[in-house]
């Protein structure tokens, strides 16, 4: 039986092919899973998420995936005291229920995910919006657990100064190479990526300050010239109360349509933003 999970903080495997097994988890977990046969689990305490849907889990409340069913499921440790507490969840076996049980992993962080500490629903439209069909069949691609564990860094430390030496590093890899896989397992390049984090949270900041110096400071830029090339780059415009607060909104965790439509490969803000917002 190959049977597999993941544990994306400890980057070890940790689930064997019999029942009882223990799942260690620090924030967030999500897994793809692709069943040749049906799955039948249950899952102990917090909540199980399978695909956009939020069940309460209990131990006697069994979770069952009909044979050749693709889908989400997350787990979202919304109670956790510290990043180093450990969870403990056990998946049970019923009969010959959890055959070939073989999760597909690839989870890929858009900017509203990450800036807002990585909700469920933003998390699976984030995957559709930045995977390619084309060229990332979803049931086949696993992303690489550097990204993925950097994707995270960064969501817990919202740091929108990081540079790409530190990010490589970060990854044990070199700039070039990290570049590289960045842009393989995200569909983004990671310039755009880090300025994206930039004008979210210089939003995100504004809306609390209403300073355009202290939200672009505080948001990493240099200055502000700095921050109004970036808008006119990006925009086309500079930057002005009403602008900013039309994008806060295109930036909210309640937009669910506008995240939907962003296409995959390209710079979301390029290519849906600069068209969509009235100048």
């Amino acid at each position: 039986m190959n049977t597999r999970l993941y544990n994306w903080f400890d980057r070890v495997i940790t689930l064997g092919d019999y029942q009882g097994a223990t799942v260690s988890n620090h924030f967030f977990k999500m897994l793809y899973i692709s069943t040749q046969s049906p799955l039948k689990f249950n899952i102990e305490g917090e909540k199980l998420i399978c695909r956009t849907a939020l069940i309460p889990a209990h131990s006697n409340i069994p979770i069952q995936i009909g044979e050749g069913t693709n889908c989400w499921i997350g787990l979202d440790f919304l109670d956790v005291d510290s990043y180093w507490l450990k969870k403990n969840y056990t998946f049970q076996k019923k009969g010959d229920i959890l055959y070939n049980f073989e999760p597909h992993l690839k989870f890929e962080y858009f900017v509203n995910s990450i800036i807002n500490n990585s909700s469920i629903s933003h998390a699976e439209k984030a995957f559709r919006k930045l995977v390619n069909p084309n060229n990332f069949p979803i049931n086949t691609i696993k992303m690489d657990s550097r990204i993925l564990g950097y994707l995270i860094h960064t969501a817990l430390t919202q740091n929108s100064s990081e540079k790409l030496k530190d990010a490589a590093a970060f990854c044990n890899m070199s700039a070039s190479n990290f570049r590289h896989v960045f842009k393989d397992n995200t569909g983004l390049n990671y310039s755009n990526f880090r300025i994206a984090i930039k004008l979210k949270l210089f939003c995100k900041i504004f809306s609390q300050t209403g300073s355009l110096m202290r939200s672009a400071v505080g948001s990493g830029f240099y200055d502000m010239p700095h921050l109004i090339r970036t808008f006119q780059s990006y925009f086309g415009r500079s930057p002005g109360v009403d602008f900013i607060k039309t994008l806060e909104l295109k930036f909210s965790d309640n937009v669910d349509d506008y995240l939907l439509d962003i296409p995959g490969p390209k710079s979301f803000l390029k290519s849906h933003l600069k068209k969509d917002v009235d100048f």
